[in-house]
């Protein structure tokens, strides 16, 4: 699959919906790249599936919706601070998500983003007439239209005075143009505010502390580089990366994936294709 870049320079990967799930299916629209900082993407989830995900942090928020017309659901899947099992409750439907870019989701939710992480929390308990969303995005099979219906009621909804503070673009930016390589306490320098004061504002808009999010970050720059088969260049680039050693750049990259790197490229390989 050709992945492109987001204009906030950060697409993560969720391999398991890339490469195992049926009819996976990204797309942006001109507008959620540029004013919800959200991507698309829609599969098919069959039963043999629907408990085989190993859902990887990536510092992003996701709307899951289950088109079922019948019975339509849907959940906000908080960012998560260790790798996990499924998220899916039903099997045999399609599913319709948005993924909301780290930062981007508050405008949408009207919560802190802490209040979200690690949960997963039904969209009616958040978001008044989430009902109606569901029925009409249930009702209609092209991405495009549920892309049209969702936009719509994202613009009645959210909070359109709002705009992230300047401060959390700039650190989330500098977070991830250094790949999580950058220390705190340079961040903390370089914007004159105290580690302390940092922390908490991230946390409210991204879920978590920015120390956490840069190593989420940094897991997923190896996690591109794995998938991309290039294993010996992350070695030569570990420490550069802010890793203390090899061992440190193990016990990390399990800490978010449960697997060493060499198993992980092994599991890859076993997939059927």
């Amino acid at each position: 699959m050709q992945r492109n870049a987001t204009h906030t320079g950060y697409y993560p990967h969720q391999p398991s919906f890339e490469s195992i799930l049926n009819n996976y299916t990204e797309c942006w629209s001109s507008y959620s790249r540029h004013n919800m900082g959200a991507l698309y993407y829609s599969f098919y989830l069959d039963a043999p599936h629907r408990d085989q995900m190993m859902i990887f942090p990536d510092g992003c928020i996701d709307l899951i919706i289950c088109c079922n017309k019948d019975n339509p659901t849907a959940n906000i899947c908080g960012s998560i601070t260790k790798e996990r099992e499924g998220i899916f409750s039903n099997a045999g439907c399609d599913v319709f998500s948005i993924r909301f870019l780290p930062g981007y989701a508050d405008r949408f939710l009207k919560h802190s983003a802490s209040h979200f992480t690690d949960q997963e929390i039904p969209l009616q308990d958040v978001i008044p007439n989430a009902e109606q969303l569901l029925t009409h995005i249930s009702n209609e099979t092209s991405m495009q239209r549920r892309m049209t219906i969702f936009e719509g009621f994202y613009n009645q909804v959210s909070r359109q005075d709002y705009e992230i503070p300047l401060l959390v673009k700039y650190i989330t930016e500098q977070i991830t143009t250094s790949n999580g390589a950058i220390s705190m306490v340079d961040l903390s320098q370089d914007i004159g505010y105290s580690s302390r004061y940092i922390s908490k504002l991230f946390n409210e808009y991204v879920g978590m502390s920015p120390k956490l999010f840069s190593r989420i970050v940094r897991f997923q720059h190896v996690l591109d580089a794995l998938l991309k088969g290039n294993y010996e260049g992350i070695l030569e680039e570990i420490m550069e990366l802010g890793y203390y050693d090899q061992n440190h750049f193990i016990k990390e990259f399990k800490a978010f994936c449960s697997f060493t790197p060499k198993k992980y490229i092994e599991y890859q390989a076993s997939l059927p294709m």
